[in-house]
């Protein structure tokens, strides 16, 4: 079971997450009380029952209602539901090969996914909408599994031209960048690139950067901050920064619920693209 979990084709956090809620180390209301760092075992939001790990991942109202959006079968019963390691386990015992990689896998991203919704309530007040939850999760789904590059395909082997014909250019005069990252299987690093164009086309420059990430939304702003220091350095204004990624774009624009982990990116591009007068599309 520990060798599934380790090898899931995730974000390293949220494999790591799962390996906490397994071991049952997760700070809920419960545990802190048998750490004696707490004083009510009481789930924060329904009330009703006290908060383990399981009323947490499985059992909590909004947290049913996640589930149930997610079209993920959990296949509970009073056996498996009694601990997060027994449930991980049986889904072992029924799954081989692709498929537990992918069932787990999914399962994992929309459980992390709860316990931040589950956190945010907590010390942000923010509430509890389980829709959002599924959005947010389908998201990181599809943001991992289009960054990651297979180990099959050699980059050397990629062309642009493609990617090319169905660019557009800018204004007359003006200049364009173009943001991607590629992620790695395991979720921990990544290689921003940023390339400039001119209006003919033609390339300029370009940039590549290697950084260590925590999720592939930080890689994507890596690559857009990498353009807007290029920006900068080859004292161009006015530019347009072109990225893929739409929730990147947002946050590097007008998005005020900003994720702990990309604060300090964000401010870095707003700043730069007010000084520069940069464009974001």
């Amino acid at each position: 079971m520990w060798a599934a979990i380790w090898k899931l084709d995730i974000p390293h956090k949220m494999r790591h997450f799962w390996w906490r809620a397994c071991s049952n180390s997760l700070a809920t209301k419960e545990n802190l009380v048998r750490r004696k760092c707490g004083v009510s075992k009481g789930c924060p939001i329904c009330g009703v029952v006290d908060e383990s790990i399981e009323h947490v991942i499985f059992d909590c109202e909004w947290v049913r209602a996640v589930w149930f959006g997610c079209n993920v079968y959990l296949n509970l019963n009073q056996e498996n539901s009694s601990s997060i390691q027994k449930w991980t386990s049986q889904v072992g015992e029924n799954l081989k090969g692709e498929q537990l990689s992918q069932f787990l896998g999914k399962a994992v991203t929309v459980a992390w996914f709860i316990w931040k919704t589950r956190n945010e309530f907590i010390f942000n007040s923010d509430p509890i909408f389980p829709e959002k939850t599924v959005r947010r999760a389908f998201q990181a789904l599809r943001e991992f599994s289009k960054t990651r590059i297979p180990p099959s395909i050699h980059v050397d082997n990629l062309s642009c031209e493609d990617n090319l014909s169905h660019w557009k250019a800018p204004d007359q005069g003006n200049f364009k960048f173009n943001c991607d990252v590629a992620v790695s299987s395991q979720g921990r690093e990544a290689v921003a690139a940023s390339v400039l164009r001119n209006w003919k086309g033609e390339l300029v420059d370009g940039r590549v950067a290697r950084a260590k990430i925590s999720s592939p939304l930080q890689g994507e702003l890596i690559a857009i901050r990498l353009a807007c220091v290029m920006a900068r350095a080859l004292g161009i204004s006015n530019a347009c920064i072109e990225s893929d990624n739409q929730q990147a774009i947002k946050l590097s624009v007008f998005e005020l619920d900003l994720p702990w982990e990309v604060l300090a990116l964000v401010s870095d591009i707003r700043q730069l693209g007010e000084v520069l007068g940069l464009k974001f599309s």
